[in-house]
This record gives structure tokens, sequence and C-alpha cells, in this order.
């Protein structure tokens, strides 16, 4: 299939896609008008909403076959501990929705995520520069204005430690999510409010005491239950999975803004200039940090003049041996590397190989792009596949060169994005990379990342 033809098939399931995460996120807009008026406690309704968004999204996973064990297993301390706080994080979230308002409240929360970008070089080791830095900055000036407003000027500082206690949990749920990296997104929700669930319904009984819902709350209680949960989540994770990360983040910030609409139209809240100042900080430095991502780092010019990248067009008369080469490392027959490299070499796809040669004209790195790397995404197309540096000649920038190469190449014969199966964390994000969604190899004990490059 031709690069355009490619483009024009998956531009409709791609539409979908950010069609379905558009709508989970204005639904999940709705979320402080519910709870604004139902006559239960925060716990009490928290505890509702896990029991009815587990079941709606547990259900689906048990018809499908049932959970990855496998994946579980790796991943229960996170998913466990994942639950635990998705829990408190919505009670400490309602709660402020109660004492403060749903649109101060919302603001404050979405502090979260800057949260995690400003101790990320702790926590993840990445750097942070002053692009990231100064959306931060922006985002903890907005902080002030909101919190300056409330404690000076309203005396609901409860509501406002309420808020800022929800922003720390979700800032928690978000590293604790990032670590769990072999179970699908479905399975993962659906796991988290099962134990969210279980967690809430002890705290509830310990202090609250069961719900005991009036039949006013009840139609609320499905709305945010089987609709802002079940059906929100689902159309979250069917959208999440085709998305690049940048789009996703960016999209996210709907469900602050439509919020802050919602809340202004049917709750009739108003901010005051200072508390207006401090939402365009908060959501303009979130969307401001998105925009401005740090460019790859490139490699030292004077360790990569030792290597030369050629693509197998360049080099045809090497194609046995590159076939050898690639074998070798990755024990996949010598007659399948040959039959795509014989594809490309006579022009029936431009899927291309790409080898990177040492000044002795040694293969020392290379990657292909196939169609499919062996596995069940098989809308996400092309695959990057079989990357690979000689052990001695790691850490010059050999695996950088070739993928930038590759994607270069595509791009400019109309090929992009690109997707690549790993279960390397860390190393592609270098690059440009970034992940996507997790994928089932063939004949794979469990899921595998699977990043994008646009």
């Amino acid at each position: 299939m031709s690069g355009n033809a490619r483009k024009q098939a998956g531009a409709s399931p791609l539409f979908l896609s950010y069609g379905l995460y558009t709508l989970s996120m204005l639904i999940f807009g709705t979320n402080g008008l519910i709870v604004a008026r139902l006559s239960l406690r925060a716990a009490q309704i928290v505890l509702l909403r896990t029991l009815l968004g587990g079941a709606v999204l547990t259900l689906p996973v048990l018809l499908r076959g049932g959970f990855d064990r496998a994946a579980l297993r790796a991943d229960a301390p996170y998913l466990l501990l994942g639950g635990a706080v998705l829990g408190a994080n919505w009670v400490a979230l309602f709660e402020a929705f109660r004492l403060l308002n749903v649109s101060l409240a919302t603001l404050i929360y979405y502090v979260g995520p800057m949260l995690v970008l400003l101790f990320s070089p702790l926590l993840f080791g990445e750097k942070l520069r002053g692009a990231k830095l100064a959306a931060v900055a922006v985002v903890a000036a907005g902080l002030v204005c909101i919190s300056g407003s409330i404690v000076f000027g309203e005396p609901r500082v409860g509501g406002l430690l309420a808020a800022i206690l929800s922003a720390l949990f979700y800032a928690s749920l978000i590293v604790l999510n990032k670590r769990i990296v072999h179970t699908g997104g479905m399975q993962t929700a659906a796991l988290e409010l099962d134990a969210a669930f279980v967690v809430v319904l002890l705290y509830v009984m310990l202090t609250t005491g069961l719900p005991r819902p009036t039949r006013a709350d009840l139609p609320y209680l499905a709305l945010l239950g089987l609709v802002n949960t079940g059906l929100a989540y689902g159309l979250y994770f069917s959208g999440l999975q085709r998305l690049p990360a940048q789009s996703v983040a960016l999209i996210s910030y709907l469900d602050p803004a439509s919020t802050l609409l919602y809340s202004a139209l049917f709750l009739r809240e108003t901010l005051t200039p200072l508390q207006l100042l401090g939402a365009v900080g908060i959501i303009g430095g979130a969307v401001f940090g998105e925009l401005r991502r740090e460019p790859p780092k490139k490699e030292g010019k004077e360790t990569m003049d030792r290597y030369h990248v050629v693509t197998l067009r360049e080099v045809p008369e090497r194609e046995k041996e590159a076939a050898a080469w690639f074998h070798g490392k990755w024990g996949v027959p010598e007659e399948a590397y040959l039959a795509c490299m014989d594809d490309y070499l006579s022009g029936e796809t431009e899927y291309g190989w790409y080898l990177c040669l040492d000044e002795g004209g040694a293969i020392v790195g290379g990657l292909g792009v196939i169609e499919n790397d062996f596995h069940d995404r098989k809308d996400l197309a092309p695959n990057v596949c079989a990357v690979y540096t000689e052990e001695a000649h790691r850490c010059r920038g050999v695996a950088g060169r070739l993928l930038d190469t590759a994607v270069e190449d595509m791009r400019d014969k109309g090929v992009s994005p690109l997707y690549l199966f790993t279960d390397h964390i860390g190393f592609y994000e270098r690059y440009g990379w970034e992940f996507l969604c997790m994928a089932q190899g063939d004949g794979e004990d469990r899921p595998t990342r699977l990043y994008i490059h646009k």
C-alpha cells in the first residue's frame, strides 16, 4: 500500500480516536456538577462510583478472556497502591468540591501533573530545562493567585487543603501509573477501580457508615458511576491507545476548561479577577509545558564522524551480508530478511533497511522498517524493527543516528508516523519516540510497549 493510501486508510480511525478521547474529557468535566447535586458524603459517593464504574469496566475484560495474570503479577504492587491512591484522590477532590467550589477545586487539582514535571529529575531521571521550568513557574504563580485569594479573602481554608491534597494524590497516581508497564490500559483502569472500592469501603465502614442514597440521588449516582466512570473511561482508553502523547496531554485540558464553563453556566459559580488570573496561569502554563517539548539530544559530531549510516539501496551488493548480520542478532531466518530487502531494493515497497558502518566498512548497527513487528495492533503500521548496535559500539550515538535517518527517510516518502515495539523504557524517548499503548506480541505471555514517532 502506498504512503498516500495508508494515510487515507488511517485517517478515519484516527479521527474517531480524537473524537472518543475528546468526548471522554467533556464527560469528565461534568463530575463536579453531579457531585454538587448528591446528598451523600464525599467518601460515600466515591464508594458507589468505584462500585458501578469498576463493574462496567471489569465485565468486558472478563468477557474477553479475563485479566492477563502474568502482567498482573509483574505490576501488582503499583496496581494495588494505584487503586488506593485513586480512591483517596477522589475523596479529597469531592470534598474540595463541597468545601470550596467546583471551579477552584478543579484548577488546584490540575496542579498535580506539574508537580510530577517538577520532580521528574528525581523520579525518572529526566532533565528539566528552561521551557519546562518556565511552565512550572507560571502554574505555581497561578496557584498562588488562587490559594492566596482563598486564604486572605474567604473562610474556606479547609476546602483549599482538600484541593491541595487531591493534587498531591493526583501526582502520586501519575507516578504509579507510569510504573505500570505490562498491564493494558483497560485492565489497569478496571483493577484500580476495584482496588479503590475495597479501600474506600473499609474507610467508609470505619467513619461515615455505608451510604443510604435518597431517591433523588439515584439518577445522579447512576450517571456518575455508569456514564462518567464506566463509559467515559472506555472512551478514554479507546482513544488514548491510538493518539500521540502530546495530543493526549493537550486534549486532557478540556476537562478543567469544560468544568469552568459548566460551573459558570449551571452552578452560577464566578471567579474573582485574581482567581481568573490564576486559572489562566494554571491551564496556560500546563499547555505551554506540553507544547514546548525539548528536542532529542544529539550526539557529538566528533563521535559520529567515525560512522556512516547508509540505506541498503546505497549498498545493494551487501544485501546477503546484511540479512546474515540481522539473522545473527535476532534469530529470524535469513530468508525472511532477504524477502523484505528484495521488496525494498526492487521498489515494491518504500519500507527501508538501514546500516551503520564503521571506519573500516563493517556493519556495527542496523534496523529495518516493516508492516508489522509480530504484534496484534495491525492498525499501527509501519513498524521500525530489528534495532541493534554491536556491543563495542554502544553509547556512541549509533542507534540514535539510525533512528533519525529512518524517520527522516520515511517522512520524505510520505510515511508518518512510525511505530516501534520494544521492552525498553527510557531509551527511545531520547530520540523523540513517545509511549503510545501496550500491544500483545505473537506467542508472548504478556503485553509489550508500543511507541510512536510523528
